[in-house]
Formats: structure tokens, C-alpha cells, sequence
């Protein structure tokens, strides 16, 4: 078949061609209701055939999406691509086969399976008007075989666009104008980092006018790949709206499937959104097989459709991106699950999510924060989902992290640490920012403070929490490491904190009790075992007859041990008498 007509005369006798080829073949007639279960899902179709078009070096590739609610009712899309070929007509025209399924399938397995792309128009328009290079034809809806046997029509005028491929849809009442306005104001513009082609997407209506822009950067010093939407509203200033962290996989040895027939490879894309300081911007995001398709894992996720779901709905809650080549069921609003190639694709983007944690973990701390390095952990929220599908990946990923290096200690120089290996420090246990009980030992056993916003997250991996338990062997391992006179060191305030924690503890007393953290007034230290130990009586009656041999703890201590539970430390107050 030969390829874009050089001139209007030859592009109308190509098109009169097809009408006497299509209109020999009964089979090609569809039904548009059977198409798909939502009206509005024709607006994303567009978009997608929109990025399988050939744009020139020399432009931006764009779609703009104008919809007018004034009579005549329309809707029209401007691309600025180079324009038909004569295989892309036919593809519109055919319903059994598509330009994405003849070219997309044999090169990258993208979707389009049915070829009823295009044909989802007819669930809001009578009237299709179709120009492109010296191509201009149009389908009719309710004639017969109107929706596969294009017919010449001059594009209205008024309407024209030099170096565009346009369609202008004619639409019924004002009911299914309201419809495709909010669909159109609630199109995700992060489908834009996962189109191959469209870099900018305009949406105009009679109540807006915005245009999303998405750059592209692959030389980021820390972050690597990163993926920035921009917006603009009615006027030429950008303001930044979004920007990802963008991991790319490349899943080999695919399982086969007559819809992705000869393709074993794919590749998984997961974009992480992040805020000024490089750090997780929580957020609402959905599952894309090439086009917004299901609401997927780990926090509430943004519907591409204002309709409220049905019963059967998926709906499940994301913290971020996820794009693979899916397969869909045949409505294409939803996954097929049970497939083993979507299991393979979920184990992919498990292995994807381990490897953006890795690169994470490389970067630096934010100056504004502990950024990506320490808060990754954020991008691992989940709510239940009403399949399990999604719950499985949660699992899975959870699973991967409990047993990797991943977790910094309080030593920073010693490397990465599995989860169980480190314990969180409650704030409770901390003196002034810092450990009660600092020492190089101890640090390697500490998760790094910088992850206290996380631990909600850490625990699921199995990092544990001190206990009070703990922070009793610790205070004893850091007296072993240092000796007593460490103590001598420390603030009344250290002291006081130190003594009000063990307060009422006492499944400890054993062990306190050992511990040699009592101050005497000579300077040395000894522990609550020892045999005449009392209290300075603090009047000026104090006296000590020679011979008698007690201990008098320190009066400047006095303060904290009387915090202590008298059933653990029990020094005599000082008698104003010996005999």
C-alpha cells in the first residue's frame, strides 16, 4: 500500500478506494456501545493515537484538546505531527486492525489489541471530520457502515490549522458536553512522562485553558533520570507543577501471549515524586499501561474519571507511578490478573522499586532535610486494595526490603544495615537531640535519627523499637566501654532524665542494682549492692564517728536518686546520731 498522498487529487482517490474495498466486507461493522464501559475513555484513546503519530525535529511534539459548549458542539484535537499516510487512514478506517497494533506490536508490544481505538469516538459524536496533509474525510455515525466507510468532506475552515492533523467530533446535547469538561479538567498530565512522543498537552474549554509540559533530564548529578511537569494558564509563564525521580527496568524472558505475540522483553518505568528539598512529595497518582488504567497501591490515588466507580471497581492507593505494557481486559479499564505476563510485570516492578531504593540511599542528604537518602521509606504507604494483585506487590516489595541493606546506623562510615539488625531510638530515650548512651559500639546498633518521620514505615521491614529493656543493657555496655567516670561528665539534667526513665522498672532492679552509677561524696562511684549507703542528711548535725565505715552519697546526686524508685535504690537517709 502506497504511502502519503503528494497531492489533494490523489489523496481523494485513495480514500474512494477504500470506501469501495470497506464497503464490499459486512464483517468490519461494529456496535459503538460495545466499545467501552465509560464515554469518556475515547479522550485518552485519542491521546494515545496522538503519541503512535511521526513529528518532525523541528517541533514540540503536541496535542491540544478544544472543547466548545456554544452551538455547534464540538471537540476538537490539533496535533502537530507530519501527517497520514495512506496505512494510518486504513488504520482508522479498519476496525479489526489499527496503525498501533500493526507498528506497535511488531516493534515494542505496546497496547491496541483491537483496533477500536479510534472507534470509541462514536460513544459521544455523530460526526467525525478528519483532515490531515492532503487528506480530508469524515465518518458518520448513524449511516450505514458510516463508522468504517470514510467519506470526502472538505474540514471546516474555520477550524483549519496549517501542518496539523486535526479531528473535529460534533457532539449531542449539552448533558455529554458537561461530561467530556470535567473528564477533560481531570485528565492526569502525568500520563505525558510515559507517552514516547507528546511532550505537551493542551486542555481548552469554555472555563479553562492550561497547557502541561513535561521536560525530560537525564544527567541530574543525584537523582539520575528525572521527569519535571510544567503548567502554563493562558499566558506564556511556566510554573512548575510536578516533578519525578524516574527508574527505568527492562523485564526479559516475558512469558508468551497471543496479544503480545513474539515480544519477550518489556520495560517498567516507576516515577517518584519529590518536593523542592529531593524529598517524597506525597501525593495521588494511578497505574498507567500506556494510558491511565487502574488506581493501584499505596495511597489514595486520582481517578481519571469523575464517574463514581461501580461495585466491581478496583480501587486501590499509590505513593507513586507506576507505568508497564499491561494487559488489559477487553473494556481496557482495567488489568487482566490472572495473566501470567501482568505476574511477570509485577514481579518486574518489584525488582524496578528495589533499584530505585538503592539509588536513593546513594544521594546525599537534602541541606533542607534528610531528603530521598533517609525518606524513601515514605514511598512504601499502602492501604489495602480490593484485589489482591496489588496487595501481593506490597508484600512482595516489603519481603525484598526486610532482607537488604538498606538502613543507615548512627555511624555513618559503617555502611548499610539490614532492617532487623538496627533499632529506633524514641524520642524518650534521647538527651537533647542525641543518644542517652553514646558510644562507637552503640552507634552501629542505632537507626540513624534521620528516619524518625518514617518508622511507621520501618517497623513493616522489621525494624524494631528500644525498649526500656534495652536501654538498660545499653546504659550498661556504654558504662563497660567508658568506665564510671563518664558519669562525671554529664549534666544534673542527664542525671535526672537517666534516673526518671528506670523510675518503676522493677523488672530491672537486678540489673541496676549491679551497676556501679551511684556518686559518693570521695569521688568514686558504686553500685546500689553496697552495705551502708546513705544519703547526706543536708543540716550542719552531720557527724561521723571514726571506726564506723558507711558510704554518703553525693549531695549534688541526691536530686535524681530520690527520682528513683525507692524499691531500687534505697540509700538511708543519714542519721543525726551513730553509736
Amino acid at each position: 500500500m502506497p504511502g502519503a498522498a503528494t497531492s489533494k487529487a490523489e489523496a481523494d482517490c485513495q480514500i474512494e478506494q477504500l470506501r469501495r474495498e470497506r464497503g464490499f466486507d459486512g464483517q468490519h461493522q461494529i456496535l459503538s456501545k460495545d466499545l467501552y464501559q465509560q464515554p469518556s475513555h475515547f479522550l485518552l484513546e485519542l491521546i494515545q493515537n496522538a503519541d503512535d503519530n511521526t513529528f518532525s525535529s523541528a517541533v514540540t511534539p503536541g496535542l491540544s484538546l478544544t472543547l466548545s459548549g456554544s452551538s455547534p458542539r464540538y471537540l476538537r484535537t490539533d496535533c502537530n505531527e507530519v501527517g497520514f499516510t495512506l496505512e494510518q487512514v486504513n488504520a482508522i478506517a479498519t476496525t479489526g486492525d489499527s496503525t498501533k497494533k500493526a507498528i506497535s506490536r511488531r516493534q515494542r508490544g505496546y497496547i491496541g489489541e483491537k483496533g477500536i481505538g479510534f472507534k470509541s469516538v462514536f460513544k459521544v459524536a455523530s460526526v467525525v471530520n478528519i483532515v490531515s496533509g492532503y487528506y480530508e474525510f469524515m465518518f458518520e455515525r448513524d449511516t450505514p457502515l458510516g463508522m468504517i466507510l470514510p467519506v470526502l468532506s472538505p474540514f471546516p475552515s474555520r477550524h483549519r490549522l496549517p501542518d496539523h492533523t486535526q479531528f473535529l467530533l460534533q457532539l449531542g446535547d449539552q448533558v455529554e458536553v458537561r461530561r467530556i469538561q470535567i473528564d477533560l479538567e481531570n485528565i492526569d498530565p502525568e500520563l505525558l512522562i510515559f507517552l514516547r512522543k507528546l511532550r505537551r498537552l493542551t486542555i481548552e474549554t469554555n472555563y479553562t485553558n492550561t497547557t502541561y509540559h513535561v521536560q525530560t533530564d537525564t544527567s541530574d548529578a543525584t537523582l539520575g533520570d528525572t521527569a519535571t511537569i510544567y503548567s502554563t494558564n493562558g499566558d506564556e509563564n511556566l510554573t512548575l507543577d510536578k516533578k519525578y525521580a524516574v527508574i527505568r527496568f527492562n523485564a526479559s524472558r516475558m512469558p508468551s501471549d497471543t496479544r503480545r505475540e513474539g515480544i519477550t522483553r518489556s520495560k517498567v518505568i516507576l516515577a517518584f515524586p519529590i518536593d523542592e528539598s529531593k524529598s517524597p512529595k506525597m501525593g495521588r497518582h494511578k497505574a498507567f499501561a500506556f494510558l491511565p488504567i487502574d488506581d493501584f497501591g499505596f495511597k489514595v490515588s486520582s481517578m481519571i474519571y469523575p464517574t463514581q466507580p461501580g461495585p466491581s471497581a478496583d480501587i486501590i492507593y499509590v505513593q507513586f507511578l507506576v507505568h508497564a505494557d499491561f494487559l488489559l481486559v477487553a473494556s481496557r479499564e482495567g488489568l487482566d490478573y490472572g495473566c501470567q505476563w501482568n505476574i511477570f510485570l509485577r514481579d518486574a516492578i518489584r525488582a524496578t522499586f528495589l533499584l530505585a531504593v538503592k539509588r536513593f540511599i546513594s544521594m546525599p542528604a537534602g541541606e533542607a532535610g534528610p531528603g530521598l537518602r533517609y525518606m524513601w521509606p515514605q514511598y512504601t504507604k499502602h492501604h489495602q486494595s480490593s484485589h489482591d494483585f496489588w496487595n501481593q506487590l506490597h508484600r512482595d516489595i516489603l519481603q525484598d526490603l526486610r532482607l537488604e541493606r538498606v538502613l543507615e546506623s548512627r555511624d555513618a562510615s559503617a555502611g548499610f544495615y539490614i532492617p532487623r539488625q538496627l533499632r529506633f531510638t524514641p524520642t524518650k530515650f534521647r538527651f537533647e537531640g542525641d543518644a542517652l548512651f553514646d558510644s562507637p559500639s552503640l552507634r552501629k546498633k542505632q537507626l540513624a535519627f534521620q528516619y524518625d518521620g518514617v518508622y511507621g514505615q520501618l517497623k513493616l521491614l522489621g525494624v524494631p523499637r528500644t525498649t526500656i529493656q534495652d536501654l538498660c543493657q545499653e546504659f550498661s555496655d556504654w558504662i563497660a566501654e567508658f568506665g564510671v567516670a563518664i558519669l562525671d561528665t554529664k549534666p544534673p539534667e542527664w542525671h535526672r532524665k537517666v534516673a526518671s526513665l528506670f523510675y518503676g522498672e522493677t523488672g530491672l532492679k537486678a540489673h541496676l542494682l549491679s551497676l556501679p552509677i551511684i556518686p559518693l561524696r570521695d569521688g568514686s562511684w558504686v553500685n546500689a549492692r553496697r552495705a551502708h549507703l546513705y544519703l547526706e542528711v543536708g543540716t550542719t548535725e552531720e557527724y561521723v564517728p571514726g571506726g564506723i565505715n558507711i558510704s554518703i552519697v553525693d549531695r549534688a546526686s541526691t536530686d535524681s536518686l530520690q527520682q528513683s524508685d525507692p524499691q531500687t535504690f534505697n540509700p538511708t537517709d543519714f542519721p543525726t546520731s551513730l553509736a
